[in-house]
């Protein structure tokens, strides 16, 4: 799989104001906002920052993406 040139995406999607608004990881309105930029169909989140883990992640991804969402948990399999 290639890489993603994110140069191609809206001037939103830049490195430094998405990918390091918290220390390197995406909030879920974050990931959610660079998934529904990139037209995605379907976005799967993992590895939740702890300070994410008091909220509701789900409500927080869905105030920016629109598309199927998937919040993993331990053991999850998935199938494409």
């Amino acid at each position: 799989m290639k890489p993603i040139d994110f140069s191609a995406f809206s001037p939103e999607l830049h490195f430094n104001t998405i990918l390091f608004e918290m220390g390197g990881h995406l909030t879920p309105s974050s990931a959610g906002r660079m998934a529904a930029l990139a037209g995605a169909k379907r976005l799967v989140l993992t590895h939740f920052y702890p300070e994410c883990l008091g909220t509701d992640i789900a409500d927080q991804c869905r105030k920016t993406y629109d598309g199927k969402l998937i919040l993993a948990r331990d053991l999850l399999a998935i199938s494409f």
